[in-house]
């Protein structure tokens, strides 16, 4: 197996895009560099859910794919894994403001609601399963510092939810749950977004492409390269972010 497959099999692909945007919207709304706890927790906390959110899906829906496979045949380090980033977690926890601290425990919360609609099959019924995955996403990267409280960046966090939802429903699409015309609604509104800031706020949009790069891939593989086999494509377009900081380096 190649070294990126192991990356992408343990959701590390997934960790440094959410430390990315994490970057991305602390600098929007700080103007400096998000604090090295607070990326830290992030990357732990991104890291257990999502290995959890794997061991979840092979003992509730029995997903055999190749991802699903690595994490059933490695359950047991892997769960050795999980205390030593928890451990982690609790260590950053607590050199952070307890409004911070707060913040991070709602999310828990709302995140353990989130395994309990699963595991009772409400999704579907009552919400998406995809809605809220991308919400809770969203959620933990920017609620411990957003202040929304300007037009122009509520709408970027709007557009990166719909990213992120978007991202969520294609490969769903791809894999056979067909979901053509909410990836088409989505698009049309992500591009009536993208106009908006253009016209009314282009300091904004000027530096929106980061979001722009990570739509992008999506859409290429939506209407050119539909294969599951795109999705560590598409989680590595989560980088873009990067590009930002490396182009303020020079």
């Amino acid at each position: 197996m190649s070294f990126y497959r192991y990356i992408h099999f343990l959701s590390l692909d997934v960790c440094v895009g959410a430390l990315a945007y994490q970057a991305y919207f602390y600098k929007l709304q700080t103007g400096m560099l998000v604090p090295i706890n607070l990326q830290i927790l992030l990357f732990c906390s991104i890291w257990v859910v999502y290995l959890l959110d794997r061991m979840i899906d092979v003992r509730i829906d029995l997903i055999r794919d190749e991802r699903h496979q690595f994490i059933q045949q490695h359950q047991t380090k892997l769960l050795g894994l999980i205390g030593v980033l928890v451990l982690v977690i609790a260590n950053s926890l607590i050199r952070l403001p307890i409004e911070w601290i707060l913040k991070g425990t709602f999310i828990g919360l709302f995140l353990l609601f989130y395994w309990i609609a699963w595991a009772k099959k409400w999704f579907n019924r009552w919400v998406s399963k995809e809605f809220l995955t991308a919400f809770i996403y969203v959620l933990g990267i920017v609620f411990p510092f957003v202040n929304v409280h300007e037009v122009a960046i509520d709408c970027l966090l709007f557009l990166f939810f719909l990213i992120v939802l978007h991202h969520l429903k294609l490969f769903l699409h791809i894999t056979g749950k067909k979901c053509s015309t909410f990836l088409l609604f989505v698009e049309v509104v992500m591009l009536g977004i993208f106009l908006y800031l253009y016209n009314y706020h282009n300091s904004i949009f000027l530096i929106s492409y980061p979001l722009g790069i990570t739509l992008g891939v999506q859409l290429i593989i939506h209407y050119f390269y539909p294969s599951v086999h795109q999705r560590a494509i598409a989680e590595m377009a989560y980088w873009s972010p990067i590009i930002l900081f490396v182009y303020e380096l020079f």
